[in-house]
């Protein structure tokens, strides 16, 4: 967990509540040298959500910006991260 992860989840006012809830346990999955490494399954179970509907939250908070999930990985990264601005820049290309 990094504590830094966590402080920007919380304070993330720009994101409805629900997608606040997941970024704050994907900040509790963050490791500053591997991004979020968690399943969807462990993720939903611990929000107390389906899987259906965290995938929807996770469709949102990569449309808005607030995380990249690495193709076909259970790996995601956060919009804090210094690295960020330069692998949203190229998803998008």
């Amino acid at each position: 967990m990094s504590h830094e992860a966590t402080l920007w989840a919380v304070r993330a006012c720009d994101v409805p509540l629900d997608e606040r809830m997941v970024l704050v346990y994907l900040a509790d999955c963050h490791c500053p040298d591997n991004g979020c490494l968690v399943t969807p399954e462990r993720l939903a179970k611990e929000a107390g959500i389906d899987v259906s509907e965290l995938h929807g939250i996770l469709d949102r908070l990569e449309a808005r910006g607030k995380v990249i999930r690495f193709a076909d990985t259970d790996r995601w990264l956060l919009e804090f991260e210094p690295v960020f601005a330069s692998l949203a820049e190229g998803a998008r290309a």
